[in-house]
């Protein structure tokens, strides 16, 4: 038994859960190294070479919501993650590096947690039912807790409500976004909400709310836009889109194997 590091096995179940994270074109941008004491992640773009900034930009946002999605699920396995972001300046597609420490989980690390294998990107159109506002305060307030700002572009309507996620950090604002949008995905699956990134541009949103936008955000941040509602009533349950499994997106280190065994 290792008390300073997850044993392979909650380690591979926290792979597993990272790897349900969202991403464009289901890329599934991500590589994971996991180490004797800590586990890094990578931007790995064998699968589907980047093309163009703005694919790098979703590609490093997808990985951030899977480094959400990681620190979430090794909470409800009881341990924290310190994370490190853009830990190496030479190179650029190491992303985090996250070692851990031991701590209880909470009721709460669980319920995000199995929300994870649940939450679907949802493209249909939303129920007609409005959003409560307390709810999206409650999102708002859990986005706030990672540093970043939320903001609904458009007030909630029939179909949604469309939200926008900021945040400014330097070179890490894209990774540090998606972050965010992992915690507006699964505090809205916690509550029962439908969800879906909009691939259109948070910078080019309806012509209604370009004014009102670029009063709040006077200078560039890293944005994401996602909406928000109640499913159609009865609505069929939406299947889950094939993930690349545990083996073929994570080395794992022989001292780790070592550690893990002891």
């Amino acid at each position: 038994m290792n008390h300073h590091f997850p044993d392979s096995a909650v380690v591979r179940q926290a792979v597993s859960l990272a790897s349900r994270a969202p991403s464009a074109r289901n890329s599934q941008p991500w590589a994971w190294r996991v180490g004797a004491q800590s586990i890094d992640l990578f931007l790995d773009d064998i699968g589907q070479p980047l093309r163009s900034s703005g694919d790098h930009r979703d590609a490093v946002i997808s990985c951030g919501i899977a480094l959400h999605h990681m620190r979430v699920a090794l909470s409800a396995f009881d341990w924290r993650s310190v994370v490190t972001r853009l830990p190496d300046p030479v190179n650029p597609c190491h992303l985090a590096h996250i070692e851990v420490e031991p701590r209880p989980g909470t009721a709460r690390d669980v319920a995000l947690a199995s929300a994870i294998p649940r939450r679907r990107t949802d493209r249909r159109r939303f129920a007609t039912w409005a959003v409560p506002q307390d709810y999206l305060d409650l999102i708002e307030l859990r986005c706030a807790d990672g540093g970043a700002v939320l903001r609904i572009a458009s007030s909630p309507d029939a179909d949604g409500a469309r939200l926008v996620v900021e945040v400014q950090d330097g070179d890490a604002s894209a990774l540090r976004a998606g972050e965010a949008t992992g915690v507006v995905l699964l505090e809205a699956t916690v509550l029962g909400l439908a969800s879906c990134r909009l691939t259109e541009s948070p910078h080019a949103p309806a012509a209604r709310d370009l004014p009102r936008l670029r009063l709040l955000v006077p200078r560039p941040v890293s944005q994401v836009m996602v909406k928000v509602g109640w499913p159609e009533a009865n609505a069929d349950p939406l299947p889950a889109t094939p993930r690349r499994g545990v083996d073929l997106t994570t080395v794992f280190d022989p001292a780790a194997l070592t550690v893990a065994a002891g």
